[in-house]
């Protein structure tokens, strides 16, 4: 057992579940989650900080970029086309959603992402679910073949430490593929690329379903399913 804030909780998983390489551009909280990994390069903006890190996943290995909800919007152009080409070394994108605007702009869902070509997004709302999430997201990704996105919103962050269970941490193999059809995003790919993309997601929901066999119980025909800190976050609307 171990015990921390949820956001220790995370990075820990992050450690154990293999990454190597992690790339930012600063915003509220992600810029936390890049230097307690390690990172000592901050990237000129976040378009630069998500290539870099989805160059390092092609290579081969299992590679984190965080950004804060305004910024995935500056690098929606390569984070979509990751999610039609999909990835080599597993790929997790974390953002920060800052909900109560205490360093944004305005405030912003990032979610509708999912909306474009669809994905898979995880978002812990505990400290067990938070390490979970982080150990798990780069082997998903690998197994999926999608770029996985985290969810965190302030509430998240403002967590007192509690304990939770921490895993052997995994281990990590090169998968450096040679194969422009799948990593290049190009006309003459399309086809194949969304008869593959349609593959992936019927996967994800497979996965999905996986996860919350069980969870609805009792005769009623109307049910509801939280994640994450929405519950907390809804008040502040």
């Amino acid at each position: 057992m171990a015990e921390g804030t949820k956001m220790e909780a995370f990075i820990e998983g992050l450690r154990d579940g293999g990454c190597e390489f992690v790339a930012n551009y600063p915003g509220t909280y992600s810029q936390d989650i890049f230097f307690k990994l390690g990172g000592d390069r901050i990237s000129i903006n976040e378009k630069t900080a998500f290539e870099r890190a989805y160059g390092v996943s092609l290579a081969g290995k299992r590679s984190l970029v965080t950004m804060k909800n305004v910024g995935l919007n500056t690098c929606a152009d390569p984070y979509l086309h990751s999610v039609i080409t999909g990835v080599n070394g597993g790929f997790v994108v974390v953002v920060t959603d800052d909900t109560k605007v205490t360093g944004s702009q305005e405030r912003e869902d990032s979610r509708h992402f999912i909306d474009f070509f669809g994905g898979l997004w995880l978002e812990p709302n505990d400290h067990q679910s938070a390490y979970t999430a982080g150990y798990d997201a780069f082997e998903l990704s690998e197994k999926l073949d999608i770029p996985i996105t985290i969810r965190l919103s302030s509430q998240f962050f403002g967590a007192s430490a509690d304990r939770y269970q921490r895993n052997a941490p995994r281990r990590i193999a090169s998968l450096a593929k040679k194969s422009p059809e799948k990593m290049i995003a190009y006309p003459i790919y399309w086809k194949r690329q969304a008869d593959n993309l349609l593959h992936k997601n019927k996967r994800i929901s497979e996965y999905v379903e996986r996860q919350y066999a069980g969870v609805v119980r009792g005769e009623s025909h109307l049910s509801v399913i939280a994640c994450g800190d929405c519950t907390d976050e809804m008040a502040t609307v």
